[in-house]
């Protein structure tokens, strides 16, 4: 198991983007949430989301949402908050899915973050927009307070803007 390990962080350290998606995809499937060399990965997967490739940085978002435990949040959730803003909208969209984990994972590791979810149903790119609808109903479903009165006309704005598209 542990020459598995070693080949899994080695080819998520790989320069070849095929190696680092399918060592990732490797660690997420054969090592436990609790094993030594997940840990290892977080710097890794911090480094991938500073990258200034979209692929790699979709890769590294990609492999957040199934490596990253409880005690990993912390440690990469402000590069992930920070990727909310950049220029493709397909690492905006990845980032409101990583952080749709980390609700499901842990409610309160996200719990601050109501106005980068308003942010992110008003983005420019429809893709965005529809992922963070399912972070905004999880979180209605767990308390009503984020719909306010506000937030309740942004969704109306949103819908009579997509009405005429139809």
């Amino acid at each position: 198991m542990v020459n598995t390990a070693c080949s899994c962080f080695q080819m998520a350290a790989s320069t070849n983007l095929l190696h680092k998606r399918v060592g990732y995809l490797t660690a997420g499937l054969c090592l436990s949430p609790d094993h030594e060399f997940r840990m290892m990965l977080v710097n890794r997967l911090h480094k991938d989301m500073e990258s200034s490739n979209m692929l790699i940085a979709c890769t590294a978002l990609m492999a957040a949402c199934k490596l990253l435990t409880v005690d990993m949040i912390p440690a990469v959730l402000p590069q992930v908050v920070k990727l909310l803003t950049h220029d493709r909208e397909i690492v905006r969209k990845k980032a409101v899915m990583v952080l749709h984990r980390f609700h499901q994972i842990q409610p309160a590791s996200v719990a601050d973050l109501g106005g980068k979810f308003r942010q992110a149903l008003c983005d420019r790119d429809p893709s965005v927009m529809g992922a963070s609808l399912h972070v905004l109903h999880d979180l209605a479903r767990v308390s009503c307070v984020c719909l306010s009165i506000g937030f309740g006309l942004r969704f109306f704005c949103l819908f009579v803007w997509a009405a005429p598209c139809v």
